[in-house]
């Protein structure tokens, strides 16, 4: 929370507010309309320089904590709390199992003094993170850094927050304020991180849309201006808009109200122009938090977005809906109080908080609830799960609730506080799984032996009612805060994992020596026994014989687990039809029907490598036998090759001394009259064909041979061959298809972007590819999320939108590609944002968007999921991972 310190005017125009609506005489809000001041696209994160610029010559303090005021008639102190968990007596009959919550699996040091290079320039880091599909985002106050989320590696920072936005001019450029936010918007694969810029004016938030699921990658970039200082932004992600909230104060302490503001998501995935609509309320409205999606499960259509706030001992429930299309429809609607159990906030919402070895207090920030407002469509009903810090006796404790039918009349369905022992907790954040467990993560202190540490406690729906299990200590602190510094986080962030929407992941500060200016982070993540991935993930077959049907092939087999973020491949051939993929223990398995499906495990068959996780795949059949080719967990690129009797692995890098497979590279491979081919990305970002001359495997470097253009890191990759030679395509550091093209004397490296002023490819888009008697066809997915074709017709090249004519659906971003042509038309695949699988279709006359999971009331497609697809004989398929 920095304040103001002097004045600077924005060099670019802004589109000033217009009131649409007077004050309202029931709560006195002030409706608004503003368009984004700037919008850009940034350079990607992973090229900004790696370590933090500090804020000014010496660290220090953030702004001083600008207290919300207190509703009247709150519980006194000193009166118990009626809902309080306590540890039952010798003998008496415990109120929640004895058994702890799960232990880390996970548990890895974040940003912090000593860690990474990191040197700390301000107090406190107001600790938050976010999980996505691969890599977790951690902000602490004006830096970001991203790790893998497989290990906990660093991959990229730590980064200044205002870094992001160089070039983009004012505020948000030469700012570097705090209070920042990252968010995962998990129904579009995309990280969405903000911080305000309050040292100068005009006050903007500063908001960047990845445009892609890679962190490291390029982000759409927007400001927003207020018209006074916009404190504690904190954000949901909801379907129809990105909801907001501020205290908003006339500095230097005069509050004003909360602000409650959507930005148009829509417009912001794509980069283009976005409007904001805010409601600001009364000084009698403070600390409201939005609802944020968990899960993929979205809210029945129509949801307004839910907000919250405390009360007198009640919560207090608000209806945002936003109409972006027609803005005076917006409207927002509340208070609806719900009761709870009498409480007081912790220190009476100021400083209190006890430490070993120092009168120094810290901070509760019990004015306020702690973010995040968790929301989950469960389907058979909707929950809202949230937590501020309350007194517990003469110590502190966490207050959670979780409250159904938002909708409607809203029902307190759970509530306690959590104070099992003499020592304080605070700062907490909670969240639930996809089966109803719930984990809730808090520093705790006291002044006698325990210093500032991070522990979090949990509860799984078979124990009793309101109560949580006994608590898990993450990194036990060994110093406290000293030096003045009352400050102690603003929040911390626990998340849900995307991807089998079991795993919690938390993130908080602790202190490793006492100090000031020294704090340290942990990041951890731990999942109940009881919560199977919304998963256990099976591959999907799509099959058209006079109708469109979804497989469980899976399921029909009996068969592995597939990883969620599998590659996938298949083809058909006289003996059957072949579909690839990567189990759970990373080994690579075949579908493989011939009078029913079978699933054979590859890797034990042949004793062969473990493939990466997410690794992709190829495959073709041909005179000789059957290939499917995977990246090894060394880099190495693998053939398992099947020559009519058995099965053998073949390690193509080692045979040929070649180069290592960048990680995440796509793969892409078929056999013609002069061998066959295999295509990767190396970890020089040139791409590579593994290619066997009847005689020899040669590992020749295409890029290098070309003088052509790097391929973006992890790109993937599409091949064939015709008439006309040998046929690659890749996506290019700058988001250009390019194609390598063998005309039967030399490669060449074509830039298919350029040549046809084609759109840029989303960073992380699938590619898919095939020739016909029309001509040529390459299918990526654009920044915008539209599928787009490369057609070419014998003559010139063209990009055709195919989103565009056809009103269809927009792919996820990163979604994977499929392709092929038969007697009945041109056939491409993809998954849309809400996770159905999609064909676009050409009929020789227009190209059809057809929602393939809607057809068969079929298995939603995890977003990382793969696409494999062919035609034969007997219809047409299409291969997914999905639940």
């Amino acid at each position: 929370m920095f304040q103001p310190k002097g004045h600077y005017v924005l060099g670019l125009s802004c589109v000033l507010a217009v009131v649409l609506g007077a004050a309202l005489p029931a709560s006195g809000q002030i409706m608004s309309v503003r368009h984004d001041v700037h919008h850009d696209i940034s350079p990607a994160l992973r090229s900004l320089p790696k370590l933090p610029r500090t804020h000014g010559a010496a660290p220090h303090e953030a702004g001083r904590v600008l207290p919300i005021p207190l509703p009247a008639g709150l519980k006194p102190p000193g009166q118990p709390d009626s809902v309080l968990q306590k540890k039952p007596p010798p003998g008496h009959a415990a109120l929640a199992p004895s058994k702890l919550a799960p232990a880390a699996t996970l548990n890895f040091p974040g940003l912090g003094n000593g860690q990474f290079g990191f040197t700390i320039g301000v107090a406190p880091p107001d600790t938050n993170g976010a999980v996505g599909a691969t890599q977790y985002v951690q902000w602490v106050n004006a830096s970001i850094a991203v790790f893998k989320k497989a290990t906990g590696a660093l991959v990229s920072g730590p980064t200044a927050a205002n870094a992001l936005w160089a070039g983009f001019g004012g505020g948000c450029q030469t700012n570097n304020a705090g209070d920042g936010v990252v968010v995962y918007d998990k129904l579009a694969n995309r990280w969405v991180i903000s911080q305000f810029s309050g040292e100068t004016t005009p006050y903007l938030q500063c908001v960047a849309v990845s445009t892609s699921s890679d962190a490291t990658g390029t982000y759409f970039r927007y400001s927003f201006q207020y018209n006074n200082f916009n404190d504690y932004p904190k954000m949901g992600v909801w379907p129809d808009a990105y909801y907001v909230t501020f205290n908003v104060f006339n500095l230097p302490s005069t509050f004003l109200g909360a602000n409650a503001c959507a930005y148009n998501r829509s417009a912001m995935l794509t980069g283009a122009a976005a409007a904001q609509v805010c409601f600001q309320q009364p000084a009698s409205v403070g600390g409201l938090l939005p609802s944020d999606l968990d899960g993929t499960t979205p809210p029945p259509g129509g949801s307004p977005n839910y907000l919250l706030n405390f009360g007198a001992n009640s919560l207090n429930l608000f209806k945002f809906h936003i109409d972006f299309s027609n803005t005076a429809n917006s409207t927002f609607t509340g208070p609806t109080a719900i009761g709870v159990a009498a409480f007081s906030p912790l220190c009476g919402g100021g400083t209190c908080v006890p430490q070993p070895g120092t009168s120094q207090q810290l901070d509760s920030l019990a004015d306020r609830l702690m973010f995040r407002l968790a929301y989950r469509n469960f389907g058979t009903h909707e929950s809202l799960v949230v937590n501020h810090s309350v007194a517990a006796g003469s110590s502190g404790g966490i207050r959670w609730y979780e409250i159904q039918n938002p909708a409607g009349t809203p029902v307190v369905t759970q509530q306690s506080t959590f104070a099992p022992d003499s020592s304080f907790r605070w700062m907490g954040s909670i969240a639930m799984d996809h089966v109803g467990d719930m984990a809730v993560g808090y520093t705790v202190s006291n002044g006698a032996t325990v210093f500032p540490s991070v522990a979090y406690t949990g509860r799984v729906p078979t124990d009793p009612p309101s109560t949580m299990e006994p608590e898990v200590n993450l990194v036990s602190g060994s110093g406290s805060q000293n030096g003045g510094l009352t400050r102690w986080g603003d929040y911390s962030a626990m998340q849900v994992d995307p991807v089998d929407d079991c795993t919690f992941w938390y993130t908080q500060e602790f202190m490793k020596t006492s100090g000031s200016f020294n704090w340290n982070t942990q990041i951890s993540n731990f999942k109940f026994a009881n919560c199977n991935s919304t998963s256990p993930l099976h591959v999907h077959q799509l099959y058209y014989s006079n109708g469109w049907v979804d497989q469980d092939l899976t399921a029909i087999t009996n068969g592995a687990t597939p990883t969620a973020g599998s590659g996938l491949a298949s083809f058909p051939d006289s003996y059957g039809e072949h579909a690839y993929f990567v189990a759970t223990n990373q080994h690579v398995h075949q579908l493989y029907y011939s009078n029913g499906w079978v699933d054979q495990d590859l890797t034990t068959v042949t004793n062969g490598a473990l493939a990466t996780a997410g690794s992709a795949l190829a495959s073709f059949p041909d005179n000789y036998g059957e290939h499917a080719y995977f990246v090894a967990a060394n880099q190495h690129v693998h053939q398992l090759y099947y020559n009519r009797t058995n099965w053998a692995d073949q390690d193509l890098t080692a045979n040929t001394s070649g180069a290592l497979a960048i990680a995440g590279s796509g793969l892409a491979s078929f056999s013609d009259n002069y061998g066959e081919h295999a295509y990767f990305v190396a970890t020089n970002q040139h791409v590579h064909q593994l290619y066997f001359n009847h005689t020899n495997w040669v590992d020749q470097d295409l890029t290098a041979n070309t003088h052509g253009a790097l391929a973006i890191a992890g790109s993937s990759l599409a091949s064939f061959s015709d008439s006309y030679g040998e046929h690659a395509y890749f996506v290019a550091t700058n988001q250009h298809i390019h194609q390598l093209y063998f005309n039967n004397s030399s490669w060449v490296d074509q830039d298919l972007t350029t040549i046809t002023s084609g759109a840029l490819a989303i960073t992380g888009s699938g590619l898919a590819s095939f020739p016909d008697s029309y001509g040529e066809h390459a299918y990526f997915v654009a920044a915008n999320q539209h599928v787009h074709q490369l057609y070419y017709n014998r003559t010139n090249w063209a990009d055709q939108d195919l989103t565009a004519n056809t009103n269809g659906a927009l792919a996820i971003a990163g979604s994977a590609l499929a392709s092929f042509s038969d007697n009945y038309g041109e056939h491409a695949y993809f998954v849309a944002t809400n996770q159905h699988v999609h064909q676009l279709y050409f009929n020789h006359t227009n190209w059809v968007d057809q929602d393939l999971t809607a057809n068969t009331h079929g298995a939603l497609a995890v977003a990382t999921s793969g696409l494999t697809s062919f035609a034969d004989n007997y219809g047409e398929h299409a291969y997914f991972v999905g639940n």
